[in-house]
């Protein structure tokens, strides 16, 4: 099982050379740095960001109106490790459920194991 801290973060919206529009950038602290990463995210995704105990950094964004949720996962040093994107509906309710859950105490809890 793998627990999820909420974090501190915040957002800014920049333009990237080459890109039409502008893009969302994440900026968080670890024990080992701060960083800022780009973001796969849509500019008004709902975000959820967490950290477990090794350092590592999900971010999780919710877009209901268009039918997505992402998950980006980086190292504690800023890197991309994972970037998933689920828009079916049986794969929106498992995000939700499973990764979501309640986070009224800040805790969330990702059950990986195969029941």
């Amino acid at each position: 099982m793998l627990k999820l801290r909420a974090v501190n973060y915040s957002t800014t919206m920049e333009s990237i050379s080459g890109n039409i529009g502008r893009s969302k950038f994440l900026t968080t602290r670890t024990k080992a740095k701060e960083f800022t990463v780009p973001l796969s995210a849509g500019l008004s995704d709902i975000l959820d960001v967490m950290r477990d105990k090794e350092g590592s950094t999900y971010v999780l964004s919710r877009n209901f109106l268009h039918g997505y949720v992402g998950l980006e996962v980086f190292d504690p040093e800023g890197e991309q490790l994972y970037d998933m994107w689920f828009s079916d509906e049986s794969e929106l309710y498992l995000v939700n459920k499973v990764i979501c859950g309640s986070a009224a105490n800040g805790i969330k809890t990702l059950d990986a194991r195969n029941d």
